[in-house]
């Protein structure tokens, strides 16, 4: 398939988390792993950040897919202090659309789903949810040639 020959580059990564960039399609993909641990998951999420302004990316992709859970008290930071910080709401921008790679896990699914609720109006923007790695990208390739 097209989409295997998209070119990504693994930028960043550590104990619970992955960051992938897409030149051409000009996305940022965080991949978080298994329980991440609070420590791991605000690093991760700033490095996001960092390398979002640094490559100019106008898609980002959450890939729940080997998500298992986060912290209360990681979620409390995304919410209360990473999503209302003036940075993020910069960056958002200069965001199209965020998609998202659902996780298998139904329970982390749902609480996800829960966290993109409160997000979405707070950061002005919706999340366009796709099953499969493969689907979402699809999806960026077709609204990359447009």
């Amino acid at each position: 398939m097209e989409w295997a020959t998209l070119t990504r580059e693994k930028v960043f990564y550590n104990r619970d988390n992955e960051l992938f960039h897409f030149p051409e399609q000009e996305a940022l993909m965080i991949c978080p792993i298994g329980k991440v641990l609070p420590d791991t998951f605000i690093e991760a999420n700033r490095k996001m950040l960092e390398l979002g302004r640094k490559y100019q990316v106008r898609y980002l992709i959450l890939n729940e897919t080997q998500l298992l859970s986060i912290p209360t008290n990681a979620r409390s930071w995304l919410m209360v202090n990473f999503l209302r910080s003036y940075e993020v709401r910069e960056a958002m921008q200069a965001l199209e659309k965020i998609v998202v790679v659902k996780s298998t896990n139904l329970m982390a699914a749902t609480l996800m789903k829960v966290l993109h609720g409160i997000a979405g109006p707070l950061l002005g923007t919706t999340f366009i949810y796709f099953a499969t790695e493969e689907e979402a990208l699809t999806f960026l390739e077709g609204e990359t040639i447009q």
